[in-house]
């Protein structure tokens, strides 16, 4: 089920003015999608498991398959009770097409489980880990290394 909040609901999550218990969701799993997908799982507020999984060297369907089969064990061991993803980039190319399909992939096992999920800015989340909403690359990994 979509969270269908609008971007100043997101970003009082992940700025903190809207705590982790007004969320109704003490199993947080935090996705970056893309052709290197990155994961996070806070569990009551705190980091449990993080990590990335590789899918850039296998090709079409069955990169799609295998993101599923990814998919399918992290929330099965992870439990989610949200999901929060990163929105997908506008500029266009192979690795927008990329993040559709697992979007698309995503949002159905998320429905079909009733798990709430929402997409974030990236500009929220830069400005969540650095202070800045336009941080680079650099700064993103530098914050993350201080966390």
């Amino acid at each position: 089920m979509s969270l269908e909040m609008d971007d100043n609901e997101v970003d009082a999550i992940w700025m903190g003015r809207f705590g982790w218990d007004d969320l109704k969701a003490d199993r947080i799993l935090s996705l970056d999608l893309g052709t290197r997908i990155g994961f996070a799982l806070h569990v009551d507020g705190q980091l449990s498991d993080s990590g990335w999984y590789d899918t850039a060297r296998k090709g079409g369907g069955m990169k799609m398959l295998r993101f599923k089969q990814f998919l399918v064990d992290l929330l099965k061991t992870g439990r989610p009770t949200a999901v929060f993803y990163e929105r997908i980039p506008f500029q266009r190319g192979a690795g927008r097409e990329v993040i559709l399909r697992q979007c698309g992939i995503m949002e159905v096992m998320l429905e079909e489980q009733d798990t709430p999920y929402a997409e974030v800015h990236p500009a929220t989340l830069k400005k969540f880990a650095t202070g800045r909403g336009n941080a680079s690359k650099d700064e993103m990994r530098e914050a993350l290394m201080v966390r």
